[in-house]
């Protein structure tokens, strides 16, 4: 505005609705009404246009790529803040993003794993101590982790700290009034059974069966087939009636066979969004091995411009403005992240893939800008196939 005023003779209110074209360049050729206004004044004033022309290009780039410094301190602030308590109270860092969600770049199950990642211990959902909300636990350290944390590596933030333990918002369906009934009704004394949780929780078969399907029983010491065969002998359903409810359940007579892992792993994802026990990739780990598909982990020992064959649950999609059409998608397994680069081209070949897989097997070749790598796309196929049972949910910005 300034600038407007001095070196081109605009009036306070033409630099203003300069000010505003500016703001709004992207959204169209506002700017430009003002290109000869601008060129004119300059002129006028004894500018030459070559002069004038520069300026008005830096003016442009401003509003292409200007942020407000008063927004980048309080942003750069913010970012400063958030690494240091993550560096410091990872457990509690990460506590706070799973309250807050839905929010932010990364799903649950990320946040999660990135904890885990820095020494964080994860305490799975348990109706005798998980909140709503995601609370921490002191544990006991043993020697050889007090030992560990006087590391100073990532892999070591969260040893010493408390452990997180998981929410019961992290359980699809529940409502907060029901488990906030149930914890006040908790603190007289603990839960001994799934029948004096339905009593003194008030809770239906309905509730009831989320919890057990989302393993919120163990600290019971039942495991989901035995809590579920005990709901099944619940009173007050709120579910239809069925053969069941007239038979008298013993499940100390009955004995059913442990649930196989990849079950376990299916059902942590449909009933809590993620998995304390495996991930999801590992599953299909070994089909995926024979297919010749690389770990993620992996691909820091690849070397610049090596072909290589990977395979995720797509974690993002993200086509920035000024990327020039180039989609980043971001994959997960077992060991970590891949980050995929789409040219335009190769996104219009294979978009249907991209944008519905699940599971997205990748082919293309190592990039590398100091240690940041990447792939750079050639192919692309829908691997969903070998996680049937999987819905993970990917965070996509355009």
């Amino acid at each position: 505005m300034q600038l407007a005023i001095v070196a081109a003779g605009f009036t306070g209110g033409e630099a203003d609705r300069l000010r505003r074209a500016v703001s709004a360049f992207r959204g169209g050729k506002v700017l430009e009404q003002f290109y000869e206004r601008f060129m004119n004044g300059l002129a006028a004033n004894g500018y030459d246009r070559s002069f004038g022309e520069q300026l008005f290009n830096q003016i442009r780039g401003f509003g292409s790529y200007g942020f407000p410094e008063s927004h980048a301190a309080s942003f750069a602030l913010l970012a400063y803040v958030s690494a240091w308590l993550k560096r410091y109270y990872p457990a509690a860092f990460a506590a706070a993003l799973l309250n807050s969600q839905p929010m932010g770049f990364y799903a649950p199950a990320q946040i999660v794993r990135d904890a885990r990642d820095h020494g964080v211990t994860v305490l799975p959902v348990d109706v005798n101590r998980s909140d709503w909300d995601c609370t921490l636990e002191s544990i006991a350290m043993a020697r050889r982790r007090e030992q560990e944390s006087e590391s100073t590596a990532p892999s070591a933030w969260g040893l010493n700290g408390p452990a997180l333990r998981l929410g019961m918002r992290m359980v699809k369906g529940l409502s907060s009034a029901k488990v906030r009934d149930m914890v006040a009704a908790r603190r007289k004394e603990p839960f001994h059974s799934v029948a004096d949780l339905a009593r003194r929780g008030r809770l239906g078969r309905g509730v009831l069966e989320r919890l057990g399907r989302a393993d919120a029983f163990s600290g019971m010491e039942l495991d989901r087939r035995k809590s579920l065969w005990q709901i099944l002998a619940t009173e007050g359903s709120q579910a239809e009636p069925t053969l069941f409810d007239a038979m008298e359940l013993d499940e100390q007579t009955v004995s059913l066979p442990i649930m196989p892992i990849g079950q376990r792993v299916l059902q942590d994802y449909e009933m809590v969004g993620l998995s304390l026990e495996a991930h999801p990739v590992s599953l299909a780990r070994e089909m995926l091995r024979r297919l010749g598909r690389l770990e993620a982990a992996k691909l820091k020992e690849m070397p610049t411009g090596r072909w290589v064959r990977i395979a995720g649950i797509v974690i993002c999609r993200q086509r920035p403005e000024t990327a020039s059409g180039v989609l980043f998608v971001t994959l997960e397994d077992e060991t970590g992240m891949a980050n995929v680069i789409v040219r335009p081209h190769v996104f219009e070949k294979y978009r249907g893939q991209i944008l519905r897989a699940g599971l997205l097997d990748i082919g293309g070749r190592v990039e590398r800008q100091g240690d940041v790598i990447h792939v750079l796309a050639y192919k692309a196929e829908d691997f969903s196939n070998l996680m049937p049972h999987v819905r993970n949910q990917s965070h996509d910005f355009h």
